[in-house]
């Protein structure tokens, strides 16, 4: 079916033809298919996108998610523009994900008629500054500088226990594994290389404000870093050793500064629950005055 999908659907980008037939998007003869599978002659096939025009069917979008997109711009040029995601708002879509980034940019293009388009991720579960762009040169080019390391992130969190030293570096191999049906990311020998610069902002036992630094972009990074090399998990993480993650249920983990070539050094603000719960209201008073090294 994939490969028929790529011949009629030539002119869209492969990953949205992977995209629909994930959201549940793509039926045969009536029926909805979320995988590949065999195509017999006189059966249909309906694409149900915006970009797959003309098509006898496509989705329509409500105004609102136009409006809620509107509501999470912190900053917006000719080529960009950079959201506030609240944690909860998934950046891509899946069969059981109802709303996400991409339909908030499917209700855009409805609207407008602008192709804007994801360049980076964020995890469901984090909050905070993610970078789209408004045309595919741009996308282009900010691709590209995310791949040179040229886009400085950083991030805040709430970790169960501290690091000790409270400043330093980690430097550990990430590689995904899949155990018992659920993929995780592990530190091995023989994973991508990935690098974390960290900092303790503030502490207040059992728990700490960190400001963290990722030098290299990989699925988890964060978490996995600090869950395992510095011995504190971060706050709700359900996936990584949160040992009270059932009282705990949200993550504590937002992409707080972004600092790239022709754009400003740009500051999410905090949810706020990110210092939701008594222990944690001291850390609330932590003034922040770091900022991303260049």
């Amino acid at each position: 079916m994939q490969r028929w999908l790529r011949r009629r659907f030539s002119f869209l980008p492969y990953s949205v033809v992977q995209k629909c037939l994930r959201q549940g998007r793509l039926s045969l003869d009536g029926q909805i298919v979320h995988e590949n599978i065999v195509l017999h002659a006189g059966q249909t096939v309906i694409l149900r996108d915006q970009r797959a025009f003309p098509c006898s069917f496509s989705l329509t979008f409500s105004s609102k998610d136009e409006d809620l997109l509107r509501s999470l711009i912190l900053y917006e040029d000719s080529r960009c523009c950079v959201l506030n995601k609240p944690a909860g708002l998934a950046v891509q879509g899946g069969s059981k994900i109802h709303r996400s980034v991409d339909t908030l940019l499917e209700a855009h293009f409805c609207a407008t008629g602008d192709r804007w388009c994801l360049v980076h991720r964020l995890d469901r579960e984090t909050s905070g500054l993610l970078l789209l762009a408004k045309d595919r040169p741009s996308a282009a080019y900010w691709t590209r500088l995310f791949r040179e390391q040229k886009m400085q992130k950083a991030y805040l969190a709430i970790t169960m226990g501290f690091p000790s030293p409270e400043i330093g570096q980690v430097i550990a191999p990430l590689k995904k594994k899949r155990s018992g049906g659920e993929e995780r990311v592990v530190v091995d020998p023989e994973g991508l290389h990935a690098e974390t610069a960290y900092r303790v902002c503030q502490k207040c036992p059992p728990h700490a404000l960190l400001f963290l630094q990722p030098k290299t972009g990989r699925t988890h990074q964060l978490r996995v870093h600090c869950a395992t090399i510095l011995g504190c998990p971060i706050m709700g993480d359900k996936k990584y050793g949160d040992p009270q993650r059932d009282k705990n249920p949200s993550l504590r983990l937002h992409a707080y500064q972004l600092r790239a070539p022709d754009l400003p050094l740009l500051t999410a603000p905090l949810p706020e629950t990110f210092f939701e719960g008594t222990l944690l209201q001291n850390l609330n008073n932590a003034l922040f005055s770091f900022s991303v090294n260049v």
